[in-house]
């Protein structure tokens, strides 16, 4: 990947927006409609934004636009919070299926619970409601 640290960080965020912003829907359909259509999608997309962002090789050319020398603190800024979000996703597939799949049956189960009073089963509202 080798190209001007400003074109690295255009062509990285390009990539990662798009990713990122289609797994944020999923993820918010997840919480908002805990359906298993949903769920997967969710996982799906979540698995697809840390294999992007765990590519070694696009952390070695962020750490390498990192030791240039660099006037523009924007740019700086920019390549830091990449090599940053980068290196937590540095893991191979099995470890990332596992991390994903953890996360997201606690993600479900918190987004399906429903707390049960005198063998009734409560809604976000009657609880509002209650606590009025």
């Amino acid at each position: 990947m080798e190209q001007s640290p400003h074109r690295l960080v255009e062509t990285l965020e390009s990539e990662i927006e798009d990713i990122e912003t289609r797994f944020h829907s999923a993820y918010w359909d997840a919480q908002t409609a805990s359906t298993s259509e949903n769920t997967n999608r969710r996982i799906e997309l979540e698995v697809q934004v840390r294999e992007l962002k765990g590519d070694p090789a696009h952390l070695k050319a962020v750490e390498e636009a990192l030791g240039e020398d660099l006037h523009d603190g924007t740019l700086r800024r920019q390549l830091e919070v990449l090599r940053l979000s980068m290196t937590s996703n540095q893991m191979d597939e099995d470890r990332r299926t596992r991390l994903v799949d953890i996360s997201s049956a606690v993600e479900s189960d918190f987004a399906t619970y429903r707390p049960m009073v005198g063998g009734r089963t409560l809604s976000d509202n009657d609880i509002e409601h209650t606590l009025r």
